[in-house]
């Protein structure tokens, strides 16, 4: 038994210094690269074939995320969806006049950077369109944040007692 408990820990010890090796090694690479594009000692970007295939992964595997979903359930949930979007879109478009009218910020900048959507797609929509993805992501993350603190206060609120809840 010690045997076994040994050569379990030596393989957990092994994974763990290989997941160390990558780590180090992407978030080394990661850190010089933002240093050499961020001061303009180098510029460049993907070609635009990579930023294709780039887009195409992820909208596959944003596709993934529906394909065992029952067509009936799937069109249940259209106008609570829609509803949703519809409020999210009027929140970001008066933030976005505020902002507009009140900093010398591109537009085309603030309206990426207070668009609802996920974070993976709008940093890609933001690389794609040349807009300032530092911007983008601080935004989208700190939107996130907001949005991880303030939920559980307005689910208790307004949510609705465990019990009546169907699962």
């Amino acid at each position: 038994m010690d045997s076994r408990c040994s050569a379990q820990g030596e393989r957990q010890g092994n994974s763990d210094s290989l997941v160390r090796h990558w780590v180090n090694t992407l978030l080394g690479a990661m850190i010089g690269s933002g240093l050499l594009h961020g001061t303009g000692m180098v510029e460049g970007g993907l070609p635009l074939w990579v930023r294709g295939v780039a887009l195409l992964g992820i909208g596959t595997v944003i596709g993934t995320r529906f394909a065992r979903m029952n067509a009936g359930v799937l069109l249940s949930h259209v106008n609570a969806a829609l509803g949703s979007f519809a409020i999210a879109i009027g929140i970001s478009a008066v933030f976005v006049a505020v902002i507009a009218l009140s900093t010398p910020v591109r537009l085309a900048d603030i309206i990426v950077a207070f668009a609802p959507g996920a974070m993976d797609a709008m940093l890609a929509l933001a690389l794609t369109l040349h807009i300032d993805p530092i911007f983008v992501g601080a935004h989208h993350l700190s939107r996130f944040v907001f949005v991880s603190i303030a939920t559980p206060g307005i689910i208790h609120l307004f949510g609705r007692p465990q019990d009546d809840v169907d699962d």
